[in-house]
C-alpha cells in the first residue's frame, strides 16, 4: 500500500502480507495511522517512512504485528529527511535488516 504526497490512510484490522515489494510506503509529507494490523512477510521493509511523513499507532501500546519482512520493520529515511513514528508499534520481530531505526515523537 502507498500513501503519498501530502495524503493520508488510516488502517485498522488490516493485513498487508507476502507483497514482493515493501508492505506500506508512506512518503512526500503523507501521514498513516495503523491500528491492530499484521505487516509480515513482504519483500522489502514492513513500513518504510520518507521525506516528511509520519505514522502513528496506538498509544501507549498497540495490537500491530510487524514480523518477517526482508527488509526492515520500520525504516525511515535517513536525514535529511525527518520522518518519524508515534505511539507504541506493537511486535516488531524477526525482520531481516533489523526492527526499527526511526526517530519516535
Amino acid at each position: 500500500m502507498i500513501v503519498f504526497s501530502s495524503s493520508s490512510a488510516h488502517l485498522q484490522d488490516a493485513i498487508l502480507e507476502n507483497n514482493p515489494g515493501g508492505g506500506l510506503v508512506v512518503a512526500l509529507a503523507s501521514t498513516a495511522q495503523v491500528q491492530d494490523s499484521t505487516i509480515g512477510g513482504n519483500g522489502g521493509d514492513g513500513i518504510n517512512l520518507s521525506d516528511t511523513s509520519v505514522v502513528q499507532f496506538d498509544f501507549p501500546t498497540s495490537n500491530n504485528q510487524i514480523t518477517g519482512n526482508t527488509g526492515w520493520g520500520i525504516d525511515c529515511q535517513s536525514s535529511p529527511a525527518v520522518a518519524m513514528t508515534v505511539g507504541g508499534a506493537g511486535t516488531v520481530t524477526g525482520n531481516g535488516a533489523g526492527q526499527d531505526n526511526c526517530p519516535s515523537g
